[in-house]
């Protein structure tokens, strides 16, 4: 068994792939054994020689000795295989020269036609057998009788020679030609197991390239099923967030127009000497409450992308803590809310960014606590890049900064997550409780007030967040600040709401304020009113969402009668009509409802006096 696989082992080699291999093969196998038999052959022959005085004969074997080291040396090689063959049939020759065909017998010369074709095919093997008759011929009649070897030859008659050389010649045919047929056979099978294993390996080299790009396109088409997967969720959040805000400015309307009643009400009782004192205390809290609603609407405008911000100088100190207390209901009883204001500062912001800010900051520390709760704790300081005091390197410019931090218990995070955390749509929250946007969101609000926010975690020991904002300084002049006189007047005053309510709040607020005023809760029938006497109104006040007439069309037809009409705008949300688009159509005031007296008088005043405010009350979009 061990031969059998060192022999096969053997015939895997690439020499034996083809004829050429196997002849290369054969004569290196037999020039070695030569190498190794020969010379012992040649020392015993010596004493023979010399005996018989037959020097050429060690000559002979000295140089056929070297030639077979020489050839060796070029062992596989087409060189090797000739000189082999020549060394061959000239030692086969000479001896039957020199020793008579009695002694070296002509048989030999057999072997020299089997290994012609061997080594060089049918062909070779008949050209040899001829090349034997002949010299078999020449030698009987040139050589033969002058070599006392060859005397018993000539014993016998010409014709027995003649029978010999035809019968060896026959032989060499017979021995030679099944061998050269056969090898021919056999190279070309070869040749074609060769050929056949090269398209093998080629078409299996085809196939794995094909393969890989089989694989390449089927990882392709994973990722363009995955975009097309989250294409699809961005196009539902879209479709989602759409719905949202047409729903959000619907409420944000009929809400508006409910906070207008409540706190138009709660002005005129706060106005009112018959109310007790103590009752006005609570009527202002309830004005304090409406407030606070109508920055609930705009922050879900602002949320669904309804509304504009605009930014001011504010207190951030007050606005954190309006936060929180809004952000009180949401979170958990068993977290634990610590707030500390070492800082009051200014920031050139709007309140709705930093409720949004906190909003998404305190809902991820509330899901890293989870259900074993924990301690939130928020700090307003003021920090100084860029200076000795500060050990951290901030990429900000100097100049003081309100810092924010929030820090919680929780299961904190690893640095590979704490990396990623500001890139949209990465979350470690479960599917369908994170849409991933959140902190990209704060980050992005962060950048914009050219601030910066860093993250701090530790697995098992909770996170901090740090953010940034630059301070500005409070320039308001503290007399100016006190509120103003309510500005009063005469004049008389048309004012056209489709509310019963709103018009009778608006038409008591005015009367006040001594204005003469006629309500219409029609806009047909106020305009009918207009056309009747156009120089009768000092100025005109309307809702922007009516019936029938649009404040707006309303607008555009009292202006094409009277183009200096003074007229005012309210609206408690409108997605078509802009403060700008009002402004153009020629509107001098754009009022957001709810608002105050004193937003209406200082408007009112500001409009029959010539003057335009275009940052009166909250924005709109």
């Amino acid at each position: 068994m061990v031969v059998k696989r060192l022999f096969e082992k053997a015939l895997s080699h690439p020499k034996f792939q083809d004829l050429a291999g196997w002849r290369g093969y054969y004569i290196g196998v037999m020039l070695f054994l030569a190498l190794m038999i020969f010379p012992i052959g040649f020392a015993f022959s010596i004493p023979t020689f010399l005996a018989q005085g037959k020097q050429e004969l060690l000559a002979l074997d000295i140089g056929a000795i070297i030639l077979i080291g020489t050839a060796l040396h070029f062992r596989y090689s087409a060189l090797s295989v000739k000189v082999f063959f020549v060394l061959l049939y000239g030692l086969m020759l000479t001896f039957i020269i020199i020793l008579g065909p009695l002694y070296a017998r002509p048989g030999w010369l057999v072997m020299c036609t089997v290994s012609a074709a061997f080594l060089f095919g049918v062909r070779a093997a008949a050209i040899t057998t001829a090349v034997n008759a002949a010299l078999l011929t020449l030698l009987y009649w040139l050589v033969g009788p002058h070599l006392a070897a060859w005397a018993p030859v000539y014993r016998d008659t010409l014709a027995t020679w003649i029978m010999f050389t035809v019968n060896i010649s026959l032989i060499s045919l017979f021995a030679s030609m099944p061998v050269g047929l056969l090898l021919n056979q056999m190279n070309r099978l070869l040749i074609q197991e060769h050929d056949l294993s090269t398209r093998l390996a080629l078409e299996s080299r085809n196939l794995q390239s094909a393969n890989r790009e089989l694989q390449n396109e089927i990882s392709e088409r994973r990722k363009a099923e995955d975009e097309k997967r989250r294409l699809e969720t961005d196009l539902d959040q879209a479709q989602k967030m759409e719905t949202v805000g047409e729903l959000a400015g619907g409420i944000a309307h009929d809400f508006n127009n409910i906070l207008s009643v409540i706190t138009g009400y709660s002005q005129l009782a706060l106005d009112d000497k018959a109310v007790p004192e103590k009752t006005k205390q609570k009527i202002t809290q309830v004005i304090h409450a409406g407030e606070r609603a109508r920055e609930l609407v705009n922050q879900i405008l602002v949320f669904s992308r309804k509304t504009e911000v605009l930014r001011a100088p504010l207190k951030l100190g007050e606005s954190v803590s309006d936060a929180l207390k809004m952000m009180q209901s949401l979170i958990p009883a068993n977290i634990k809310v610590m707030q500390t204001c070492d800082a009051s500062g200014m920031m050139l912001s709007s309140s709705l960014y930093v409720h949004q800010i906190i909003m998404n900051l305190c809902s991820n520390a509330i899901h890293a606590m989870g259900k074993d709760g924990g301690v939130l704790d928020v700090r307003l300081t003021r920090e100084y890049p860029g200076e000795p005091s500060t050990p951290d390197e901030l990429p900000l410019q100097e100049g003081p900064y309100l810092k924010m931090t929030f820090s919680d218990t929780g299961h904190g995070m690893t640095s590979e997550i704490a990396a990623r955390i500001f890139e949209p749509y990465f979350t470690t929250k479960e599917p369908g409780r994170g849409t991933g946007m959140g902190l990209k969101v704060v980050y992005g609000i962060v950048k914009s007030h050219g601030g910066f926010i860093s993250c701090r975690s530790t697995p098992g020991a909770g996170s901090s967040f740090d953010v940034y904002f630059p301070e500005i300084e409070d320039r308001r002049n503290p007399e100016r600040s006190r509120e103003e006189a309510i500005p009063t007047g005469t004049e008389t005053i048309l004012y056209i709401d489709d509310e019963p309510t709103l018009c009778e709040i608006a038409g008591e607020m005015l009367e006040r304020l001594g204005y003469q005023v006629v309500g219409k809760t029609s806009s047909i029938e106020a305009y009918d009113l207009f056309i009747a006497d156009p120089q009768r109104f000092h100025t005109i006040i309307t809702d922007l969402n009516m019936p029938h007439l649009s404040g707006e069309i309303l607008a555009q037809k009292i202006l094409a009668l009277r183009p200096d009409t003074p007229i005012i705008m309210c609206t408690g949300y409108c997605e078509q009509t802009s403060r700008d688009d009002a402004f153009k159509l020629g509107v001098r005031e754009f009022l957001m409802k709810p608002y105050t007296m004193n937003q209406l008088a200082h408007a009112v005043r500001r409009t029959i006096d010539g003057k335009r405010s275009s940052q009166t009350g909250p924005s709109a979009s």
